[in-house]
């Protein structure tokens, strides 16, 4: 009896017994290969996303300024940042973020939801985290674009900026469009026969001083 014992065990010993333990562990380490490979990818991806946003939106001159609602038109309605790239919603404290030039200076304005202008101003690449909308930056653009005056490089604009903060004419201009603004819309009021006046005498006074007019 215990021969029979002795060669039943010896008889498991020649048996081949099917691999589940190593097939199971190896399929295990293949999955966790797959997710390890996995887990790289989505962390290669987040970090390149951010980079992105870093040197996209962050170093390409995301902007976040101040609206003076007090000061420009179209009061009681929705206000929107609008420019080249698009439009950035205007909070209820007159905050906005959004993307303007980064090597020229730019025409920004103030629309409301039935797209009717604002206010402007002009928008340099040095002012990166602040551009304000505000009855002097309307007023200064008004001089700013007209013809002559008007200029996309950088330099030349914040010097004629700062020419038209200067003019003997522009105090004027500033006060009737600090008055005014805020009882319409800028549209409306570039139609205003005195404001029309006043512009004018800037612009003259501004095309002496490049000597466009004589």
């Amino acid at each position: 009896m215990d021969n029979d014992f002795t060669n039943q065990n010896e008889g498991l010993d020649q048996v081949n017994l099917p691999p589940q333990y190593p097939q199971t562990s190896q399929a295990f380490l293949q999955k966790s290969k797959k997710w390890i490979w996995w887990f790289v990818i989505i962390l290669i991806l987040i970090i390149g996303g951010g980079i992105f946003y870093y040197f996209y939106f962050y170093r390409s001159g995301v902007q976040s300024g101040l609206v003076n609602k007090s000061e420009i038109g179209c009061q009681n309605s929705n206000l929107f940042v609008t420019s080249a790239t698009g439009q950035a919603p205007v909070d209820k404290q007159g905050n906005y973020q959004t993307t303007f030039a980064t090597a020229s200076a730019q025409l920004v304005v103030i629309t409301n939801d039935k797209n009717t202008l604002c206010a402007e101003a002009v928008a340099l690449p040095k002012n990166q985290n602040k551009v304000s909308f505000n009855a002097k930056s309307t007023a200064q653009t008004m001089v700013f674009i007209s013809i002559g005056i008007l200029t996309t490089d950088p330099i030349q604009a914040q010097q004629r900026l700062d020419m038209i903060e200067q003019l003997n004419s522009f105090p004027a201009l500033y006060s009737y469009v600090k008055t005014n603004l805020v009882k319409s819309d800028l549209g409306t009021l570039t139609k205003d026969t005195n404001l029309q006046t006043l512009l004018t005498n800037c612009v003259t006074e501004m095309g002496q001083k490049l000597n466009i007019i004589k």
